[in-house]
């Protein structure tokens, strides 16, 4: 991916959150979000969310970092948009996991 889009992205994603800091990453819960998604495995080639900026999670016995899922269509929705499950949950109105 072309250096300058990716500076780009990154500038609308600071706008949009306002320029406050990024969320910490998602606490691994296998069992609420068994789906995972190795980061940068999405169009934008991007390692945070590209929305909010949230960091991947680091999975445990591994040095793998990841998003994780509730489902099939939002891990494919990260490999489109790159973004991340609450953000998901936002642009599309779901319910969100507490």
């Amino acid at each position: 991916m072309n250096n300058k889009l990716r500076d780009f992205q990154r500038f609308i994603a600071g706008a949009v959150r306002g320029n406050k800091p990024a969320p910490p990453a998602d606490e691994f819960e296998p069992e609420i979000r068994p789906y995972g998604v190795p980061a940068g495995q999405n169009k934008l080639e991007l390692f945070e969310c590209a929305t909010c900026g949230r960091p991947p999670t680091r999975l445990e016995k591994s040095n793998l970092a990841a998003f994780l899922f509730e489902d099939v269509v939002s891990a494919k929705e990260y490999q489109i948009s790159g973004m991340c499950q609450a953000c998901q949950n936002k642009t599309f109105h779901r319910e969100v996991w507490s």
